[in-house]
């Protein structure tokens, strides 16, 4: 079975590439380009990976919250400014499993979902801690 791999975000040339590289490497996905899709097709097509770039305003605290909630076998990546991608206290703040600057080569994001799912489907304790009350998405 192919692994599963939801890319999140507005800038359609950028899933684009992504959705072709990750292809290319065996993967199958998806693309969304809203929050509220996002969580749609995570509840529907049940990923193995979440690629988001969607970390701005208060969307950036709930959707990664959210997709585990809905998915939480699937790590969560998230694309942020550099300054940001190696800040790991912003990384579990936002409840993003791994921060990649936004702009990342297709080649670095196949390798580093290779490098998320080789190790297994998302530990479920982990989840446990991110769970919070069921909120509709803040900003949505």
């Amino acid at each position: 079975m192919l692994a599963k791999v939801l890319i999140v975000t507005p800038d359609a040339e950028r899933a684009g590439r992504y959705a072709s590289a990750l292809g290319a490497a065996g993967f199958w996905t998806t693309v969304a380009d809203r929050p509220e899709q996002a969580l749609q097709r995570a509840r529907y097509c049940h990923p193995d990976c979440v690629i988001t770039d969607v970390l701005t305003g208060q969307c950036a605290l709930d959707l990664p919250r959210r997709l585990h909630e809905v998915a939480p076998q699937a790590w969560v990546a998230g694309l942020a400014s550099e300054i940001f991608a190696l800040d790991d206290g912003l990384r579990r703040q936002l409840s993003l499993d791994r921060l990649l600057p936004r702009g990342t080569a297709p080649v670095v994001l196949q390798r580093s979902v290779l490098d998320m799912l080789g190790n297994g489907p998302r530990p479920l304790d982990a989840t446990a801690e991110r769970r919070g009350p069921e909120a509709p998405l803040a900003g949505a």
